[in-house]
């Protein structure tokens, strides 16, 4: 009979396999329930966008960081492929604050969560992030990207990074 033992390393996956599987989509459940309560609050008190013409023109895109922790390493921030093509000012100087991370070791590989899209929409944003990371030098070799399911019908999606 032979006895298995678990190493630091498979300790540590199966610790980002419960925070992939079990956590984060618990938070991402709770932040997308609370911004639904505060669309619909809007809803109650805003005129109706059909009768207001052209109002789509004067809204700014729904872009940028969104979370940030340098000492947990990670950060968020959100993206819309269908008017991006590249990550904001913002979100790509946090990107150089996250790189300095006490989580960003050698041996640290980073993750990046983005939605599950269409063919076209996932090389924008997955081009977006690599050119992110390449502009600070940062190999394609050390990004690993996951997939989530995003809500239905929406258009800016959020970009979750972090170090393991």
């Amino acid at each position: 009979m032979q006895r298995y033992v678990l190493t630091e390393r498979g300790k540590l996956l199966i610790a980002i396999l419960i925070v992939i599987f079990l956590i984060l989509p618990s938070i991402i459940i709770v932040v997308m329930v609370s911004n639904r309560d505060n669309a619909a609050d809007l809803k109650a008190s805003d005129p109706d966008p059909e009768n207001t013409p052209g109002l789509a023109q004067y809204l700014p895109p729904l872009t940028g960081p969104i979370a940030f922790d340098s000492e947990a390493g990670m950060m968020a921030f959100l993206f819309t492929p269908g008017s991006q093509s590249a990550l904001d000012e913002e979100s790509l100087s946090m990107i150089g604050e996250l790189l300095k991370s006490p989580q960003n070791t050698t041996a640290s590989i980073l993750t990046v969560e983005i939605p599950l899209l269409s063919d076209e929409e996932t090389a924008v944003v997955t081009g977006a992030v690599v050119d992110a990371f390449s502009s600070y030098e940062v190999p394609l070799s050390k990004i690993v990207f996951y997939i989530y399911h995003p809500e239905p019908n929406i258009k800016t999606y959020e970009i979750s990074l972090k170090f393991s």
